[in-house]
């Protein structure tokens, strides 16, 4: 599936159609790559440096943002903001992660509620203004009528990419029918989870669909994965060669929301990594 129109945000498409939808997130740049590798070294490296870095909170400032069309106003209302919050804190507290809900907004305006598929230079300056914060700053935004095919987008940081112009193309963008709440049996708020596990640095589980240790997501205590979770299949092994099951249960799989309840501490470790060397200084 490939959007007809697509801003940078979402340039390409990872993993395929699964039980919680398409994340959209773009691939990797080599830079990003590079990155990602620079630090898969050096925390096998610093394994006391690196537990003592994951040991230590790391606050995070959170802007959440309403966007609903004329027809729905109704959807989204301040509640279930703070609902789905509360599943964000709660996921991401375990790898001693403190987000701090500092603001709220909310946007009545069909057009934007599309979310940020083949929008332009309109959205774009809509997401500028609405933006609160530095680099360090996680805004995650919801919609009303964005595709259904596509459950959210979030990119991963890079270094200077909080310089503008490029800061408006930071935010989570989220199908609000994934928050909690929204009537669905079984939706859980954990598409937001998965999507601010990308801002934070991690790739799916089953990046690059290959069975090979030194693929994949490029961290080390996550089992080799080449093929994304429907459902919540307990003993799927994609990679039966390899050592250890598919990890199921990991934010940054496809499976089904009840199905997702944890970061591995190497993937602690490189949020934390990620957040230090890309975010924590703007």
């Amino acid at each position: 599936m490939k959007p007809s129109t697509v801003l940078p945000i979402v340039s390409a498409l990872v993993g395929g159609v699964a039980s919680q939808g398409l994340c959209a997130t773009e691939d990797p740049t080599p830079e990003t790559l590079a990155l990602l590798g620079k630090l898969q070294q050096r925390e096998r490296r610093g394994t006391l440096v690196r537990r003592q870095s994951a040991a230590a909170n790391l606050t995070v400032p959170v802007h959440m943002h309403a966007v609903v069309s004329e027809g729905q106003d109704e959807r989204i209302p301040e509640a279930q903001l703070q609902q789905q919050f509360q599943v964000l804190v709660d996921s991401f507290a375990p790898s001693n992660i403190h987000l701090v809900l500092e603001g709220q907004t909310r946007t009545v305006d069909g057009e934007l509620a599309r979310g940020p598929l083949g929008q332009g230079a309109g959205f774009q300056e809509f997401v500028r203004t609405t933006r609160a914060g530095g680099y360090g700053t996680l805004n995650v935004y919801f919609y009303t009528d964005m595709d259904p095919g596509v459950s959210g987008i979030c990119n991963l940081p890079s270094i200077g990419g909080g310089e503008d112009p490029f800061i408006w193309n930071d935010p989570c963008h989220i199908l609000a029918a994934t928050m909690p709440g929204d009537g669905a049996e079984g939706v859980q708020g954990k598409t937001a989870v998965h999507e601010v596990g990308h801002w934070f640095g991690l790739l799916h589980t089953f990046h690059g669909s290959t069975c090979n240790p030194l693929g994949g997501d490029m961290v080390d205590d996550t089992p080799p994965e080449s093929v994304a979770t429907t459902g919540c299949p307990v003993g799927k092994d994609s990679c039966p060669e390899q050592p250890g099951l598919d990890p199921i249960h990991n934010y940054m799989d496809y499976s089904s929301d009840p199905c997702l309840t944890e970061f591995t501490p190497g993937q602690t470790f490189r949020m934390h990594d990620t957040f230090a060397w890309t975010r924590a200084s703007s």
